[in-house]
């Protein structure tokens, strides 16, 4: 470093710090590891300084790191190397053998030692299953289909990122056709976004505290996320305990093999769900059976809160009969939301 340089240690998940700082160089190191969003706000300030990035990473299952070497090794102007304990000679065979007699996993050693991508993150929940939709093909193209409800599936932020899931059933499969996060962004901005996509709503599920006040309007989330988006809106169960929340994360599980998702429009959310893992501990040497909370949880626990009140192949209590306006007009007209307090909106109307 040139004398009077400075460096800075920030987490990815604090990237905003860095707005306005004009780096030179950035490090990125346990990439597989942190938001990739940071990625994306931090290289146009590279680009206007002719700056430079070093991702240094162990691979983590086939998530945002994984698309990062892919996309390096078709680029010319990456410079991009894998090394395995064979390149490095850093730790030898009779080591991993020693690792492997004490108990470390063969799918642990293939990611530490020989940074296999297919080998699943470390502690996955949903590792394996999202690995398995690859190779049945359900992660492509996944386009919204107008024929078919639309729900939206939230998980609320605002330090943390607010993100949402654009999940559609379609008798007894899902398609999640967009996956966006909105950060320090109020309900309203954020739903004045979300029309200009095009999507029309005709379910919101919120988690819990979708039922908190706001002050400074006295009404709940969920009231202005209906206002927002033009539709009814149901909060979904908060877990009481750890069984309860693993219920609900086992209830994703079970969504998991129905889903097909959009390659291009959720690929943030994909990484998500391939990325939320449990939260090791270091003094038992064992995982917990609480998750860790980093980027993943936002749209890991957004598609949690619409997996929690979910039936496959059905709408509440109500069939799916493969028609739009009939499940949302009696949604709306049973909670009463759209009574003399609120314009009912066109799509509600009898035709």
């Amino acid at each position: 470093m040139r004398p009077g340089s400075r460096w800075y240690a920030v987490g990815s998940d604090n990237y905003d710090r860095l707005m306005g700082s004009d780096p030179i160089g950035v490090i990125f190191s346990e990439y597989s590891l942190g938001d990739p969003s940071a990625w994306d706000y931090i290289r146009p300030i590279l680009a206007e300084n002719g700056g430079w990035a070093i991702f240094l990473y162990t691979p983590r299952g086939r998530n945002h790191g994984y698309t990062l070497y892919n996309m390096a090794c078709g680029n010319e102007a990456w410079f991009c190397e894998l090394l395995t304990i064979e390149d490095t000679k850093h730790i030898s065979a009779d080591d991993v053998e020693a690792e492997k007699r004490a108990g470390m996993q063969e799918d642990m050693i293939k990611q530490e030692f020989w940074c296999s991508f297919t080998a699943g993150a470390s502690g996955a929940y949903y590792g394996e299953l999202m690995e398995t939709a690859r190779k049945e093909g359900r992660i492509g193209a996944v386009p919204y289909d107008p024929q078919y409800s639309l729900e939206a599936w939230l998980d609320l932020g605002w330090d943390d990122a607010t993100a949402l899931w654009a999940v559609q059933p379609a008798g007894l499969t899902l398609r999640a056709v967009k996956y966006m996060e909105f950060k320090t962004r109020s309900i309203p901005s954020i739903c004045a976004e979300i029309r200009k996509s095009g999507l029309k709503f005709d379910l919101i599920r919120t988690p819990h505290d979708g039922e908190a006040h706001e002050q400074g309007t006295g009404r709940t989330r969920k009231e202005m996320w209906e206002d927002g988006l033009g539709c009814v809106a149901e909060a979904s169960p908060r877990p009481k305990n750890a069984d309860e929340l693993l219920e609900q994360i086992n209830g994703v599980r079970s969504l998991v093999p129905v889903t097909w998702f959009d390659a291009v429009g959720c690929e943030a959310g994909i990484f998500a769900l391939e990325s939320y893992r449990r939260e090791w501990d270091s003094k038992l040497v064992k995982y917990k059976t609480t998750p860790l909370h980093d980027w993943s949880s936002h749209g890991a626990d957004a598609f949690r809160t619409g997996a929690a009140r979910h039936v496959v192949g059905r709408y509440g209590s109500e069939e799916r009969r493969g028609v739009r306006k009939p499940r949302v007009l009696s949604a709306a007209r049973e909670r009463g939301r759209f009574g003399l307090r609120r314009r009912q909106p066109a799509y509600f109307k009898e035709e």
